[in-house]
């Protein structure tokens, strides 16, 4: 147990230094999808919700080129959800931003964002498996809305 939380912590952090490298927000986004350093634990209901409260704060004043952003990811990594948790923990982030930018309003965007959510949050919390047939219920449904998603407006 102690040598996976050791690795979803590495991940973690990887996936911070590389969005910190790549982007032109100075790491403030990376910053924000992490929950800042050892806030809160890894693979927690409790990292979940800390996830959906950044990401609500960042939509309220959120821009299309962030916008797209998260599009982008959701569509670049459609076959790598699961891949770590620090690629859950993107897709959650992101599929909350989305959902918070576009609430109520029913469209794709906020479609796309509940459905990221459901499909990794369980997995990353440990509950579920990624073979769970549930859990592949919602990732074919998912990657069948992410597909069918235009970039972002």
């Amino acid at each position: 147990m102690k040598n996976k939380t050791v690795a979803a912590l590495m991940a973690v952090i990887a996936l911070c230094a590389a969005l910190t490298a790549c982007g032109s927000d100075s790491g403030e986004t990376s910053a924000k999808i992490s929950g800042a350093p050892a806030e809160t634990a890894v693979d927690t209901s409790a990292k979940v919700d800390e996830l959906r409260a950044n990401a609500k704060a960042d939509a309220a004043e959120a821009t299309a080129d962030q916008i797209q952003e998260a599009v982008g990811f959701l569509q670049d990594n459609v076959y790598s959800y699961f891949s770590d948790s620090g690629a859950m923990v993107s897709t959650i982030y992101y599929g909350a931003f989305l959902e918070a930018c576009y609430n109520g309003t029913g469209n794709d965007y906020e479609q796309v964002g509940l459905q990221a959510q459901k499909t990794v949050e369980s997995v990353y919390r440990g509950e579920k498996r990624t073979s769970d047939s549930t859990t592949q219920e919602n990732l074919k449904a998912l990657r069948t809305m992410v597909e069918a998603l235009p970039d972002a407006r």
